[in-house]
This record gives structure tokens, sequence and C-alpha cells, in this order.
């Protein structure tokens, strides 16, 4: 990590995690200051949420699970990346598709 190049100081690694409805995306980059985000790693693991929305646009166990597995095996990436601010972020396409409501469970 902190790799100087073209004559710009070594940075810092991030991570934008993006949660869509059909997959979780996270992007790793090195960044520093007046220099372009240079690409470390990229993982996308597959969510499939809009198949899980019930009756009441609520998520489902199953889609929360997914969604919860998804990202802990991306910032189990994070981690192995040393990306040292993974930042989360709900994707477009999630909410249109998804609607407005939070991801619950089910009281009964």
């Amino acid at each position: 990590m902190g790799v100087a190049t073209a004559g710009y100081p070594a940075g810092v690694r991030l991570g934008l995690l993006d949660i869509g409805s059909n997959s979780a995306q996270l992007q790793i980059v090195e960044a520093a200051v007046g220099a372009p985000p240079l690409p470390v790693h990229a993982i996308r693991v597959p969510t499939q949420l809009a198949d899980e929305i019930l009756p009441d646009g609520s998520l489902s166990v199953a889609g929360a699970d997914r969604a919860a597995g998804a990202v802990a095996t991306a910032i189990e990436a994070a981690y192995h990346y040393e990306a040292t601010r993974p930042r989360p972020r709900n994707s477009n396409g999630c909410a249109e598709t998804c609607g407005t409501h939070s991801a619950t469970r089910p009281t009964s």
C-alpha cells in the first residue's frame, strides 16, 4: 500500500461498496492528493435483491441474509487489500427497484 506513482506522494486505499439490486460491488482505489484514483481491485458478489421484495415492500429474510453475506465478503476483501476506509452506498438502481422501504425482518 502507499505506492508513489508519477511523482505523487504515497496515497491511501479507499473502498467504495455499491449495494445494488443485482450485486454488491467493491471498488478499491489508491488515492492521493492531486492524482487520479488508481484501481487496485474490484469484486462483485450477486445479491438478486429484486427477487426478494415482499408485497409490503420490505426485503425478505433470505434477501437480507444474502445482502449481509455480500457485504461481509466485500469487507473481507477490503481488509485483505488494505482499504482503510470502505464506504457503502446504495445504488440508484436498487433504490428504484426496492422502493424507499428499508430492509427489515418480519416480526411474526
